[in-house]
């Protein structure tokens, strides 16, 4: 007997749309800056990023999953963001 379990999709769709945001963004505007600025070494600096991007998810990503298994889904995927931006804009304006 197999148990089908309702899954709800609801809290996965705004990471989902921020994420293809961002990607975005990164794929279309900042090209023209990058080009701009490094010249012949845009290919060499657009890959550096995008291994830092990666670099930096790999890292994040468990301790992200850790943080949600404490103060729940909810919290992480909604709240955590603001509150560190928050946090973050206080520190740089102090």
């Amino acid at each position: 007997m197999v148990l089908k379990s309702k899954v709800d999709y609801t809290m996965i769709l705004p990471v989902l749309f921020l994420e293809y945001l961002a990607v975005s963004l990164v794929r279309s505007l900042i090209p023209g800056m990058i080009v701009d600025s490094f010249g012949k070494y845009s290919y060499l600096a657009v890959g550096i990023m995008e291994t830092m991007k990666g670099l930096l998810a790999f890292v994040s990503s468990p301790l992200f999953g850790k943080l949600s298994d404490k103060i729940g889904k909810y919290q992480a995927l909604v709240f955590f963001p603001f509150k560190l931006k928050l946090a973050l804009n206080s520190r740089l304006l102090t």
